[in-house]
């Protein structure tokens, strides 16, 4: 009676848990068929941490007729300072008061709008970086919950905040980005004592901000370390280093710019069992000197498989061999503008932006001169021996070398009250 019973509790338990899946997977899979954003995107790459116009281009088509809302259904366009970070509303279908209820007529229906005066969240300002998405659903959530697979989600469009120190090319807190990393060939036969080593063909670009760097690892900071790991998927255990302790050293003339450290490697295949597949991920630590960090690893790359065989050829090809003599290789190379840059390692991005970088270089030019003149003008005094014109003359030119860089300096001023005049920022003295 005992073992009936808890076989038919068993069997009702499988088939519940059973129907929940398969209503779950359905409306899930109903969403990701049924409705589609079809188009997705933000007008503006950068825009300011101050109020200012800001467009979007959504567009959704309804591709299952069947499906239905009740009440009608959601659609949200919303932001956050990393992918998949906490959610900050810009618009809804609350807001919006578009009728949006299935079918949808018309299909496909165009959301595009403008929302006149966004203010980004402050803590953007820091970021540097606001990701934009939009969300098609019944009653969709509000917070993380917006990332789950039962709504219809868009790819994250990326904007950057004026003023702050990331950007869409470099993610905020990370200083470098590995862009593209892949090793070739994908199937190697099992190494043995003949042929102990596993050569591969590696494609290795990034992008680096210099200045955000400093951020990250301390002042001060001139190279990283990288290598290559081997994930063993496990949480109890550290990932072996399969190609590592490998220093790049970072240029820190650019303010931002990209790099290719693609070549041959070889790796330490005594470290792991070659048996199955492996994963094998690149990854960048601050190095270990600075700042006190005990190597802190800033990020990391996509994981590629390469698979071990007992059949095919060993992985010593002719694309993993290191360069031999009197072969050609090319080199990246440029040539730093100088005034490509203001101070502080951020570029122009207005006309204000470009005067104030030139009359920077005015003013130090100017400095070096006026210390010029006034040595000029007191060898001037001793060698006049007594001459009123000769003494004169070493007097007006310090006087007009002071009257010159007075000038430059209230000139310089006078840029940002007229910056202040343009943007309406005048204080006042009463209220």
């Amino acid at each position: 009676m005992i073992a009936r019973f808890y076989g038919k509790l068993f069997l009702v338990t499988i088939v519940t848990i059973s129907a929940v899946l398969f209503w779950g997977y359905n409306g899930e899979d109903a969403w990701a068929v049924g409705i589609n954003i079809d188009d997705f995107n933000v007008q503006q790459s950068s825009i300011p941490p101050t109020a200012s116009s800001v467009d979007f281009t959504f567009l959704i088509s309804q591709q299952d007729m069947s499906l239905n809302c009740p009440g009608g259904m959601d659609w949200a366009v919303f932001y956050a300072p990393a992918l998949n970070g906490y959610p900050t509303w810009v618009r809804s279908h609350i807001t919006d008061g578009r009728n949006t209820n299935l079918p949808l007529s018309p299909n496909p229906f165009s959301l595009d709008f403008r929302e006149p005066n966004f203010i980004p969240d402050p803590n953007l300002t820091s970021s540097g970086t606001a990701y934009f998405r939009a969300a098609v659903g019944c009653s969709l959530p509000r917070g993380n919950a917006i990332y789950t697979s039962n709504w219809a989600l868009s790819t994250p469009i990326c904007v950057e905040i004026m003023g702050g120190s990331g950007n869409c090319s470099v993610p905020s807190g990370q200083g470098i980005n590995i862009t593209n990393f892949d090793l070739n060939p994908k199937t190697c036969k099992i190494p043995n004592q003949t042929n102990p080593s596993v050569s591969l063909s590696m494609t290795f670009k990034i992008t680096v901000d210099p200045s955000q760097l400093q951020g990250v690892c301390g002042s001060g900071t001139n190279f990283l370390t990288w290598g290559i790991k081997e994930d063993d998927h496990s949480a109890l255990t550290v990932d072996q280093v399969v190609f590592g302790g490998v220093n790049y050293v970072i240029n820190l003339n650019s303010v931002l710019y990209t790099d290719d450290l693609s070549g041959p490697i070889v790796l330490q295949t005594n470290l792991f069992d070659l048996n199955n597949g492996n994963d094998y991920y690149a990854i960048f630590y601050c190095p270990a000197t600075i700042a006190g960090y005990a190597y802190k690893q800033i990020t990391a790359s996509n994981p590629i498989n390469i698979k071990y065989t007992s059949g095919g050829n060993y992985c010593v090809t002719s694309g993993a061999q290191p360069v031999q003599g009197g072969t050609t290789k090319t080199y990246n190379w440029s040539v730093i503008n100088p005034l490509a840059s203001l101070p502080g390692g951020s570029q122009p991005k207005n006309v204000f932006d470009a005067i104030l970088l030139v009359s920077n270089w005015i003013l130090n030019i100017a400095g070096a001169l006026i210390i010029l003149l006034i040595i000029y003008s007191g060898v001037q005094f001793m060698i006049s021996r007594g001459n009123p014109g000769e003494i004169n003359k070493a007097k007006s030119i310090i006087w007009w070398a002071l009257v010159g860089f007075a000038v430059i300096l209230i000139g310089k001023g006078f840029l940002f009250v007229i910056e202040a005049v343009l943007n309406n920022q005048i204080p006042t003295i009463f209220p």
